[in-house]
């Protein structure tokens, strides 16, 4: 069994810092472009027509739930029929949207098959370096 060390470069503190602020900025740009730039209101403002905890659709335990948050001063009217408009069961509340779906499995396949053979490339010549070229079948014994 044959020792030799590598003769790869390593990386400087340095140029470890850079990289990881260059991820760590990606990243911000990234959850602020979904969120602030792509993001839609799904409906405009409504007008101050709203109606009361009481005359909600809703069952008796929660009405005395919002009853109790509203003398707290947790909700108010609207802020409770937007609450319960919004965890309404609706058919078209969760819609999928197939191609972006089918392109996000496709990019993850893609980057794991790369990630997989590119680890593997590694592992074989580390292998190499450390205990020597594969010996044949032939010349095992």
């Amino acid at each position: 069994m044959t020792s030799t060390t590598s003769n790869s470069t390593r990386q400087s503190k340095g140029g470890q810092f850079v990289d990881a602020a260059t991820l760590i900025a990606l990243l911000f740009i990234t959850l602020f472009v979904t969120t602030f730039v792509f993001a839609q209101e799904d409906e405009a403002p409504r007008a101050a027509e709203t109606a009361s905890v009481s005359q909600l659709n809703i069952s008796p335990a929660e009405k005395q739930q919002f009853q109790l948050m509203k003398s707290k001063g947790m909700v108010d009217d609207a802020t409770a029929a937007d609450l319960i408009k919004a965890n309404t069961p609706r058919s078209d509340k969760y819609s999928i949207e197939w191609l972006p779906l089918i392109g996000i499995i496709a990019l993850a396949a893609a980057y794991l098959a790369f990630v997989y053979l590119m680890s593997f490339r590694e592992y074989r010549e580390v292998i190499t370096a450390r205990f020597g070229p594969r010996f044949g079948r032939d010349e095992e014994s």
